[in-house]
This record gives C-alpha cells, structure tokens and sequence, in this order.
C-alpha cells in the first residue's frame, strides 16, 4: 500500500481504471450477452415475450438510472465502500437467480437487486477514476478505460455461452433416425439441458465478480481532496500552514451542498439529457434483440440438393459470432477513445460536436441495416455499429466534465446516467412493440430517424456552449 501511495494521482487514478475495468467485466457481460441466452431463459423461467424483453432492459436501466441515489451514498460514505457493497450485493443476487426457477422470483433478483448494486459498483468505479483524474488531461481517457469492460463484457460473454451450448448434451443430440444416435452418449457433455447452463453462467459470472471487486480493493483508496499534500518538497511547516487554513475553512466546506441543483434552471443540461436519451435508445436493442433482428431480418444464400440458390435465415450461431466480434470491436473503438482522449479539443462545447457527429453516423447505419436482408448487411451494421455508440457510450463522463465544467460533474453526471437508464430501458421495449405492430425494418428506421434528431440537439448544445464560454471569456 505504501507503494501505491507513492504514486501520482495521474499515475494512481490510471491504475485504478486499469484494475476497474477488469472487475466490471461480468457485471456488464452478464447483460451485454443476454440475447445470446434469452431463449433459454424464457423457456426456463416461463417467461412471456413482454416480460423477456423487460427483464434485460429493465436492468440497463436500473444500472444506469440509480446514480442519483449511489452518487449521494458515495459522496457521503466514500467510493470504495459503496462499491464493495455493490460487488457483494451483485455476486448474491445471482446467486438467487441461479436456484429459482420462479420468474418473479428472477425479476426481482436480477432487474432489480442486481441492478440496484450493479449501479452501486459502477458508478462508483467511473466516479472514483474521474476524482482521481480531475484537472488532468486524462480524465476522458480514464474513464473511458473503465467502460472498456462493458465491450469485454460482451466480447467474452457471448463466447462464454457458445462454450455453455457446445458442451451442453441436450442441443448436440443427433436425429433419432441418423446412425450417430445409438453411439451417442449425454454423459460426455458437462451440462445436461439449458437448466444447467442457465445455473452455472450465473454462478460462473458471480465468482467473477466477487475476485474483481477484491482486486478493486486492493488497489483503490478515496481520492484525496487536499491536492497539496501530494506535492513533493513540502516541508512539515508549510504543511502545517496549510493545515491550519484548511481548518479555517471548515464551517463553510460542512455547509457545501452534494449537488446544486439550481443548474437545472439552465438549458443547455436538458438539451444534453435529452440528446443522450435519443442516442442511447439504440445502445440495447442489439445487446437485447440482436439475435431476434439477425435471424429474423437477414438470409443467406446457399445451394438446396436439386442445385438452386435458395435463401434461408441465418442461424443463432452465426448471429453470436456477429454479436462478439461488435463486442470486440466496441472494445478497439474504447482503447482508441483512450489514445485520443488527451488531444481532442477541450474549448467547452466540444463534445458536443463529438457527438452531433455520431449521432448522425448512428442514424445514417441504422437506416442502412434496412436496405436489404443479406448477410453481408448484417455483418456490416453490427461491425460498424460500435463505433458511434461505443465513442458515445464510453465518453459519456468526459463529455459531461467538458460542457458543464469539473465544477458541476458531481450534479449533471447523475442525472446524465438517469437518462441514458431511460434510454436504454425504453429502447429494446420500443424496438420489440413496432416490431409486434409493424416489422423489423419499420422498427430500425424509426431509430434512426430518433438519432438524427439526437444530432441536431447535441450539435446546437456543442454551439451554445461554446457561445457561453466565448461570452464570459470576454
């Protein structure tokens, strides 16, 4: 520990990201992988089509839309306490999920208590990094490495399951009629039927969690709030001084509120709360219905035994291929975000700019992925999807930081994340009700035309912001 203490807060806050970013991996890929294992949940659990999708969404939601609450617990009782509660909270609640068989029972265990302490390890995490990193250039950089574990969440849990199925005896069955059935043996698999995978990517997930928040631990402190006792050469009399006007200020610093609400009042927060609930209103609908939109909405060309070309919808294999390598590739566009954090533009506004532009690439892919229903298509949407939402998504923290100042974080980054929970909530339930009423491309096109209107309140937010700070710079 005394090690760790001799870094600089640069040095301490990148390590702590590094350390978060691996602990958050099952938190997040326990969620990021559900369509690849929806269907044996609802067959498992009794659950109907509603409730299959809510009970994903739900759990976005609640991950993200309780930082008001965890925020407030944090800043009162500290980081590290209120993530490890979160890691602890999180690793029995699945623990619950893994013995039910009761879907009530589950939605309560995983929408709403895992969650609710998901929420507690993740913003913590985020908000832990970004104190240690405020006033450098790395803040961007550093949080964006904790949400790196979002991508490796799904680029490793999407394999987990496709691990789960190869070695479960119930889906390598063969045909009764083919001659491999008499020589065919269920004990050679480790899993007999989707019960048991169901059990063990739970349980699995849980152990995970509980070695990464232990890590988090061991590595994490509370930042420090008075910055001057990290500079070296500081004799033990100036310390003292300093010392002594810090407890003069103490009255004052009882009285300093959490939050300040009254920047509420300002335009500028709202146009960013909505623009993000615009663009985040796609982030889960391929993590919830990716494999629903794959196997549904495209077709690939093969040769039928007569020798014409025939089409037929691609399978869920295929479809879980697609969906690691988006994960994979999300995880290279936040290591890029991490390259380039400390060279964008930091003129307030500029993030605004950063995100009109994605949300626009967001919109024009998603419009795409409805041109037609080849394979081709499919692979193309999905590969280049990450890149928007991925930039989006993992600057999230930087970008509230530039347009609202370090100032104001602590007030608009809560909220920030109350949106994107409305957002990511709504998205997959949205997407699954026009598809109910009209059909898969109807659903992707309103989606797009969703994120384009989120581009033009981001591109006025990054214009007005920077309007306000030319004017007070005057």
């Amino acid at each position: 520990m005394t090690s760790l203490n001799s870094l600089t807060n640069t040095k301490r806050g990148m390590l702590i990201a590094v350390v978060a970013m691996f602990a958050y991996i099952p938190l997040a890929g326990i969620m990021t992988s559900y369509s690849s294992i929806a269907k044996e949940m609802q067959e498992h659990y009794g659950l109907n089509s509603v409730l299959q999708s809510a009970l994903n969404s739900v759990a976005f939601g609640i991950t993200v839309g309780l930082c008001p609450f965890s925020s407030l617990l944090f800043l009162k009782y500290g980081y590290r306490p209120v993530a490890m509660v979160g890691f602890c909270g999180a690793a029995l609640s699945l623990l619950v999920c893994a013995l039910t068989t009761n879907q009530y029972v589950l939605f309560f265990s995983y929408s709403i208590a895992f969650a609710t302490f998901n929420n507690f390890a993740y913003n913590s995490l985020t908000s832990c990094v970004g104190e240690w990193l405020s006033g450098t250039d790395w803040v961007a950089s550093g949080t964006v490495l904790v949400s790196c574990g979002i991508s490796l969440g799904t680029f490793i849990f999407n394999p987990l399951t496709t691990w789960l199925n190869s070695n479960s005896a119930d889906l390598n069955t063969p045909e009764s009629t083919t001659a491999e059935f008499s020589e065919f043996d269920a004990s050679d698999y480790l899993f007999a039927n989707s019960a048991e995978r169901i059990y063990y990517r739970f349980i699995i997930c849980g152990i995970y969690i509980l070695v990464g928040g232990a890590l988090f631990y061991s590595v994490s402190d509370e930042p420090p709030k008075d910055e001057a006792k990290y500079i070296s050469g500081t004799n033990d009399a100036e310390m003292t001084k300093i010392e002594l006007e810090k407890s003069e200020k103490t009255d004052s610093k009882k009285t300093e509120k959490l939050m300040d609400f009254a920047v509420f009042s300002d335009l500028k927060v709202w146009a960013w709360l909505i623009g993000t609930t615009l663009w985040s209103l796609m982030f889960t609908v391929p993590l919830t219905n990716g494999v629903d939109i794959i196997t549904n909405n495209y077709q690939y060309e093969t040769v039928s035994e007569n020798g014409t070309t025939i089409y037929e919808n691609m399978t869920k294999d295929t479809a879980i291929q697609i969906l690691s390598a988006n994960g994979f590739i999300e995880l290279a566009v936040r290591f890029l975000c991490i390259a380039v954090g400390p060279k964008l533009p930091k003129f307030a506004g500029s993030y605004g700019y950063i995100y009109a532009f994605n949300c626009f690439v967001l919109g024009g892919l998603t419009y795409m992925s409805t041109l037609n229903n080849t394979e081709m298509l499919a692979w193309t949407f999905f590969l280049l999807l990450p890149f928007p939402v991925g930039v989006m998504n993992g600057m999230i923290f930087g970008g509230t930081a530039n347009i609202f100042g370090n100032s104001l974080v602590k007030t608009v980054w809560p909220f920030t994340n109350v949106l994107l929970a409305v957002g990511f909530t709504l998205g997959p339930i949205v997407f699954s009700e026009v598809r109910a009423v009209s059909d898969i491309v109807s659903a992707l096109r309103l989606f797009s035309i969703v994120a384009v209107i989120g581009a033009f309140v981001m591109l006025w937010l990054g214009i007005k912001a920077k309007k306000v700070e030319q004017k007070a710079s005057k």
